[in-house]
This record gives structure tokens, C-alpha cells and sequence, in this order.
């Protein structure tokens, strides 16, 4: 494939992606009034935050209110890099309180429950909202029973920081930069489902990048507990080009699945009855969706919230919807861009059924970079479709990077993919 070939693609995929995240000024413009109706969101991070902001849009009178505890949250979307080094903490914080400009209550309180039937939320201050409408946006909550060993003690100890606050960030980079010279990480990342499929490897391959520099004879052990992973092929080819003899990936099909965790000793036992003595054992546990979607009895069997894609509403609940990370949205993976897109269309839905109208679903997608390197990346976009409630991939071949490409292919995926996380922020938190 030729180089302008490949710059096609690249743009296109990018600008479809851009085009599905932009938010045209007019929405509203011709709404009918809604201003006695309220809108409760509980979640302020990428998807509980661009909820809001298209319901603004789209509904300039709405009441609108956004509860968020946190002061600041932090972005899975390229807090790799922070741990690497490449940026600041501070390019990965956002201040849910700044939706106070677009004209959105937020209340810095934590939600501690949730009545469905009466569409009200409980707070631990003790007042109660009611709502027309209330989305949640709860993201993960990591399970202290995937793996034996690994429990809450532990997980404070050696936070998995998927993606962590201030101190867990700090904590994975300073484990990372005191790796003992000729050292041993062993990564274990979970089984699907979990938040960014290809983050861990995202995660070990700038982990590769520092060791590289600061301890080049480190090894990084990957013990997984899947048989394959999202743009494996990808990954491994850029780990033999840029980190040859770093990294070796050990699947569930040989045994890799961790069946323990010692975390004195921080070695992992595996299925294959191996141990692997780790100087730093970076366990990714299984995740369920968010604390709230649990206490509300809103999750399933599988431990994520069950919606009809066609408007991201709770199966089973009237007037309760969810987007992001929690929800049970397969085939889209649980990203940032993802939980983008599902506000996007939930907004709409919520709005049109304010009305008295019904909303007609539209194309979602997603687009998902790694890096791989400071300067190198490379991606994956999806289309879908909504047929009789359920999603559908539209582009079934999924847009991935080609295999063989030069180094200034992947430098301008990078800088994509940069350009796509600032966007997405500035229109989740106009800034």
C-alpha cells in the first residue's frame, strides 16, 4: 500500500471520527421549551460530561444537573502517557465543575443511592433528586475477586491505576522508574470485558519506552488471560521493531491466566502451574460497572448495566438510562470515544421523549489509537448500527492500521490521536 494510500485512509478514518464528535452550534435553535423538565446525570467523566453538553444543546431550557463527588477526574484516554512521562498529570484532569458555564447545576456530592421507580437520586448529604430523566455514568469498579491474593489491601498497595487518580498514577510510575537495573515487570491484564481493550498493552509498550532508555536489559512478562487481544498483531510487530527481546506475551492458551497473586513476594502463579518471581507484579483485575449501578440493582448477571442500544435506556427501568463504560453495549468496546458517542445518542433519545416524539437511532462509532512509542500509533475504527434494539458492526472488515507502514505513517497516527483527545475534552468540558 502507498504512502498516499495510506494518508487517505488515515484521514478519512479521522474525520469520520471527528465528524461524529462534532456538535453543531445550531442544535436547539428551533427546541421547543422544555424548562420545567429536569435532567439528572450522575458521573462526571467523559460520558456523564458530554451527556450534558448535548443536552444543553439540544435543549437550551432544559434543567440539567450533573453529580460528581471528585474534584477532578481523571481520563483513562491517554493517561499511559502521564505514567511514561510523555505528559503532566494535569493533561489528564479535567474539573467537572467548569459545566457550570454551560449553564449545568453540579453538585459535589456523592450519590450513595437510587430510587428507579420514583427517578430519584439519593445523596450523601441526605437531599433527594427527582427527575424526568436520569443517566448514569458511573464508570468501572474494579472486582477484589478476580484473582486470589489480589484483594482491596492489595489493590491499594499496587493500584492497577485503570486510570487512577493523582497518587495511583504516581505510585505505577515511581514502581516503573525503581525497577531494580536487569528487573522483571510482570503485567497481568483481565479478561474481556474491561475499559480500553488495547490499554494494557498500550500501558506495557510505553512502559518498554522508558525502560529502554533508564534499564535496557528490564523484561516485561504479559500473563494473560485471554487467547487474543484488540490490534495484537499490530502490537507485536511494533514490540519486535522497537523493543526487540523486552516483551514476551504468555496467552490463556499456554497457561497464562493468573490463578494467584502474592503480594509479598509480588509473584504471580499461573494456570499453567508456572510461577513467574516478578520484581513488580502490575495486576489489571476484572471490573464490573460502576458502585451505584449495583446498589441500584441495575446490573445484570454479567455484572454491567443491560441497555437498548437504540437509546442507551436501563432495560427494565422507565425513564433511566446509562452510557459509558458500565453499560452492556457490545460490540462497542469501552472507550473513551464510545462512551462519547453512546451521550451523544442518549441525549437525543432523552430529549425527542421529553417531547412526546420518538427518536430515530443514528450511526455510532468509535475510534480507538495506541501508542507505541512517543511518536508512532496506529488504530481502530468501527461503525454501528442499531437493528431490533441490538448494535451491529457496519464496517464488519473494522478500519484497522495496515500492518507494514513507515515511521511517518504512524508518527501522523500519533499526532491524531492527540488531536482527537484534545477535541474530545474540549467538547466534554469546553476546555
Amino acid at each position: 500500500m502507498t504512502e498516499p494510500t495510506l494518508r487517505s485512509m488515515r484521514r478519512r478514518r479521522v474525520l469520520l471520527g471527528l465528524a461524529a464528535a462534532a456538535a453543531p452550534g445550531w442544535l436547539g435553535a428551533s427546541t421547543p421549551s422544555l424548562g420545567k423538565a429536569r435532567v439528572v446525570i450522575v458521573g462526571g467523566g467523559i460520558a456523564g460530561a458530554a451527556c450534558a453538553r448535548w443536552l444543553r444543546w439540544l435543549a437550551p431550557d432544559l434543567r440539567i444537573v450533573l453529580v460528581e463527588t471528585n474534584a477532578t477526574v481523571y481520563s483513562g484516554f491517554f493517561c499511559n502517557t502521564v505514567i511514561a512521562g510523555l505528559n503532566p498529570l494535569t493533561h489528564v484532569a479535567r474539573q467537572p465543575a467548569v459545566l457550570s458555564d454551560h449553564r449545568i447545576e453540579v453538585v459535589a456530592t456523592a450519590a450513595t443511592g437510587l430510587d428507579a421507580g420514583r427517578r430519584c437520586v439519593h445523596l450523601s448529604d441526605g437531599r433527594r433528586l427527582g427527575a424526568d430523566a436520569i443517566v448514569l455514568a458511573p464508570g468501572i469498579a474494579m472486582r477484589d475477586d478476580s484473582v486470589a491474593g489480589f484483594d482491596a489491601t492489595a489493590m491499594r498497595d499496587n493500584p492497577p491505576a485503570w486510570p487512577g487518580g493523582k497518587s495511583a498514577l504516581a505510585m505505577v510510575r515511581r514502581r516503573l522508574l525503581t525497577l531494580p537495573p536487569g528487573g522483571v515487570i510482570a503485567v497481568a491484564p483481565p479478561a474481556a470485558p474491561y475499559r480500553c481493550p488495547p490499554g494494557p498493552y498500550e500501558r506495557v509498550s510505553l512502559f518498554a519506552h522508558v525502560l529502554s532508555r533508564v534499564n535496557p536489559r528490564a523484561k516485561i512478562l504479559i500473563a494473560d488471560a485471554k487467547d487474543s487481544f484488540s490490534k495484537q498483531t499490530l502490537f507485536l510487530e511494533a514490540w519486535a521493531r522497537h523493543y526487540p527481546g523486552m516483551i514476551e506475551w504468555i496467552g490463556r492458551q499456554d497457561g497464562g491466566s493468573v490463578e494467584h497473586y502474592a503480594h509479598a513476594s509480588q509473584t504471580l502463579y499461573l494456570a499453567s502451574g508456572d510461577r513467574i518471581a516478578a520484581d513488580w507484579a502490575h495486576v489489571i483485575p476484572q471490573q464490573t460497572a460502576g458502585r451505584l449501578a449495583g446498589i441500584a440493582g441495575l446490573v445484570d448477571r454479567s455484572g454491567w448495566v443491560p441497555v437498548d442500544a437504540s437509546d442507551f435506556s436501563v432495560v427494565g427501568a422507565q425513564g433511566i438510562y446509562a452510557v459509558g463504560d458500565a453499560t452492556q453495549a457490545q460490540p462497542m468496546p469501552k472507550s473513551a470515544f464510545s462512551a462519547y458517542n453512546q451521550a451523544r445518542a442518549c441525549a437525543h433519545a432523552i430529549v425527542a421523549s421529553l417531547q412526546g416524539r420518538e427518536a430515530t437511532p443514528g450511526l455510532l462509532a468509535n475510534t480507538c489509537y495506541s501508542m507505541v512509542t512517543p511518536d508512532a500509533a496506529f488504530s481502530v475504527s468501527s461503525l454501528y448500527a442499531v437493528q431490533g434494539g441490538q448494535l451491529r458492526i457496519r464496517n464488519p472488515d473494522s478500519q484497522l492500521s495496515p500492518l507494514i507502514a513507515s515511521a511517518r505513517e504512524r508518527r501522523r497516527e500519533a499526532e491524531e490521536a492527540k488531536a482527537l483527545y484534545g477535541h474530545l475534552m474540549h467538547l466534554c468540558y469546553g476546555r
